[in-house]
């Protein structure tokens, strides 16, 4: 399966924050969702020659068809302890 990823998303990365399996908090357009990290890739060119520096391929907990690449700073870490 990694070398599909591979193939899809490019290079996998040699470190992250976080590893593939790890169950993550996220935030895209303002709406929080979770779900697994599948794959970690590194980053790949895009049009204009931009680079992302490392992508989380992350399987979301919804009802999800496809997996969603997310950027390191869509990951939130939360601090709070609650009582």
């Amino acid at each position: 399966m990694n070398n599909d990823l591979e193939t899809i998303y490019g290079p996998p990365a040699p470190y992250s924050e976080h590893t593939c399996g790890d169950f993550v908090m996220y935030v895209q357009e303002e709406i929080f969702y979770t779900g697994s990290i599948l794959y970690i890739a590194v980053h790949r060119p895009l049009l204009y020659r931009a680079k992302i520096a490392l992508r989380y391929i992350v399987m979301p907990s919804y009802d999800a068809s496809f997996p969603e690449v997310i950027s390191p700073s869509d990951i939130v870490i939360e601090d709070t302890v609650y009582e």
